[in-house]
């Protein structure tokens, strides 16, 4: 059995390690901001745990929302999609993560400066596993907002997304980075 330590507050990605490390003997672990809501209107955990058994490619599903980068954003585009469909990357707002996957490629990296979603796509990718959207669940999600209080404006400001940037292109390469699409939305 798993036993937290202390109760010192890790942050977001420590926070998360611990629940990926606990999550021992299931199949699919959930990371989930504190700034979101799951409306009860539909069966949301059935209708993603059927996504990943269908899907046995997938290692990352992620819901639709109105706050967040990239494809998952509900947009005229994407509203008329039915079936789930795969991106190059996701927000961790919400996010359904295969546990095979994280036994294979390991924790989030609490040594970056954000930008832990992105280096984990990476990773997921790398290690032959798709990044998948579920249209049928959506979650709000309110965008920032812990990170806000936290850490100020300086969350989520030009200089903190260059520092994340930079640090996934000295981790990843900027091949990836370019690759990746990721470059048209910070």
């Amino acid at each position: 059995m798993f036993e937290f330590p202390d109760t010192e507050n890790r942050g977001w990605m420590g926070g998360c390690n611990l629940g990926l490390k606990a999550a021992s003997g299931y199949d699919y672990v959930i990371l989930a901001n504190d700034d979101i809501l799951v409306p009860s209107v539909c069966d949301w955990l059935k209708s993603m745990i059927d996504v990943m058994e269908d899907k046995k490619e997938c290692g990352i599903l992620t819901p639709v929302t109105v706050n967040a980068m990239g494809w998952v954003r509900l947009s005229v585009q994407n509203c008329t999609i039915n079936k789930p469909y795969a991106v190059p990357y996701c927000s961790f707002y919400f996010v359904m993560l295969r546990k095979e996957m994280v036994d294979k490629i390991g924790l989030l990296d609490e040594d970056l400066p954000g930008g832990d979603d992105l280096d984990y796509c990476f990773r997921a990718k790398k290690a032959g596993y798709v990044i998948g959207v579920n249209p049928h669940v959506f979650v709000w999600h309110h965008y920032a907002q812990t990170g806000k209080r936290i850490h100020g404006e300086y969350w989520d400001s030009k200089e903190h997304n260059e520092k994340i940037k930079f640090a996934l292109i000295k981790k990843h390469g900027f091949k990836e980075w370019i690759d990746s699409e990721i470059s048209n939305h910070f």
